[in-house]
C-alpha cells in the first residue's frame, strides 16, 4: 500500500504538537500577582506631605510679615526705621543678585517654623524661626543645612563675583519682600508747608548744563535708593546707590525727604576744614540746579560747575 507524501507531512505536525503540549505540561505556572507586587516594591514611596523637598542646593529666608514691621516701625520710630530698612534693601538685592547668577533657588518662608524633607532620608525635619532675630537666612548645599545671614558668610556663595549688568531679578520675587514694593518705605514723605518741594515720586525737567537739551531728574525707589539725571543721547547719570569717588556727589540718598528745582544761577555753598565750618562762599552755576535735603537737617545743590557735575553743600 502505498502512503501519500501529504499524510506523512501531516501525522508529523501532529506528532510535533503533541510533543511541545507535553513539555509544556512541566513548566511551573507563573503566579502574575507575584510580580506585580514585586516591581511595585522597585518604585519609591511619595514624599510626605512637607513644605519644602530639598533636593537641590537652595536658599531659605525667613521674613517678618506686615505687622510684625508695623509694629517695629512704631518701636524704633519712622525715620530710623526707614533708614535701617533701606540698608536692608540693598543687602536684600545683593542676596538676589547671587543667588540669580548662581542659579541657586531661594524661598522666602514668612511662618515660624518650615518642615522640609530631603530625598534618601527617611525623617522630615523642621526649621524653626528663632523669634529674638529679624531675618534669618539658611543654605542647603545638596546634601546639609546650615545658617548663614544675608550676605551668605560661610557658604560657597560667600565671594561670589557677580556680573549686576547681566543680571535681571524677576521683579515678582523681590516683591515678595515685605516693604520692598511701598513708597511709603522708600522715603516717600516730604513737608507739607514746603510749596516748591516735589515728590519723591515726581520728574523734575530741568536743563542743568545750559546746552539747550532738558535732563530729567528722578528717583530710582528700587532696590536701592538712587537719583537718576537722564539725557537723551548721553548715559545716565545716577547718585547715590553707594556709588563713590564723584566731585563730591552723596554717596547715599536715602535720607533725603525734601527736593526741588533751584532756578538761580547763584548759589551758597558751605565750606568746611576738617569738618569745622568756615562760613560760605558763593558759586555760579552753567545753568539750573536742584536742592536735595533733609528736614531740619540741611542738604545741598546739585548743578554744574565749569561743566563739571558738583554737589554744593548747603548748611550745617
Amino acid at each position: 500500500m502505498t502512503i501519500k507524501p501529504i499524510r506523512i507531512l501531516f501525522f508529523l505536525a501532529s506528532l510535533l504538537l503533541v510533543l511541545l503540549g507535553i513539555s509544556k505540561l512541566g513548566l511551573p505556572q507563573r503566579d502574575l500577582g507575584a510580580v506585580v507586587i514585586a516591581e511595585l516594591d522597585t518604585i519609591p514611596p511619595p514624599p510626605p506631605p512637607v513644605d519644602l523637598i530639598l533636593d537641590k542646593p537652595t536658599i531659605i529666608g525667613f521674613l517678618r510679615d506686615s505687622l510684625y514691621l508695623d509694629s517695629l516701625k512704631e518701636h524704633l520710630g519712622e525715620e530710623d526705621f526707614y533708614v535701617s530698612m533701606d540698608d536692608y534693601m540693598w543687602y536684600t538685592y545683593t542676596l538676589l543678585e547671587t543667588f540669580t547668577a548662581a542659579g541657586i533657588e531661594l524661598v522666602w518662608e514668612y511662618g515660624s517654623d518650615l518642615t522640609f524633607f530631603v530625598p534618601g532620608h527617611a525623617d522630615v525635619l523642621s526649621l524653626k524661626r528663632d523669634p529674638s532675630v529679624l531675618y534669618q537666612y539658611f543654605y542647603f548645599d545638596g546634601d546639609s543645612l546650615f545658617e548663614t545671614n544675608v550676605f551668605l558668610e560661610g557658604t560657597p556663595l560667600e565671594n561670589y563675583e557677580v556680573e549686576s549688568d547681566s543680571i535681571e531679578i524677576d521683579p515678582t520675587v523681590y516683591m515678595e519682600i515685605p516693604g520692598a514694593s511701598d513708597e511709603d518705605n522708600r522715603q516717600q514723605w516730604w513737608v507739607d508747608d514746603c510749596a516748591e518741594c516735589l515728590k519723591l515720586s515726581d520728574t523734575l525737567e530741568l536743563d542743568m548744563n545750559g546746552n539747550g537739551t532738558s535732563e530729567f531728574i528722578f528717583w530710582d525707589l528700587g532696590y536701592c535708593t538712587s537719583l537718576v539725571i537722564r539725557e537723551a543721547g548721553a548715559d545716565d547719570i545716577r547718585i547715590g546707590c553707594h556709588i563713590q569717588g564723584r566731585n563730591n556727589l552723596p554717596e547715599t540718598v536715602d535720607w533725603v525727604n525734601i527736593w526741588y528745582r533751584v532756578t538761580e544761577q547763584e548759589v551758597f555753598e558751605t565750606t568746611f576744614d576738617d569738618n569745622e565750618v568756615l562760613g560760605e562762599r558763593k558759586v555760579k552755576l552753567d545753568n539750573y540746579g536742584f536742592y536735595i535735603g533733609k528736614a531740619e537737617a540741611g542738604g545741598g545743590v546739585i548743578g554744574y560747575v565749569d561743566g563739571q557735575l558738583l554737589y554744593l553743600h548747603q548748611g550745617c
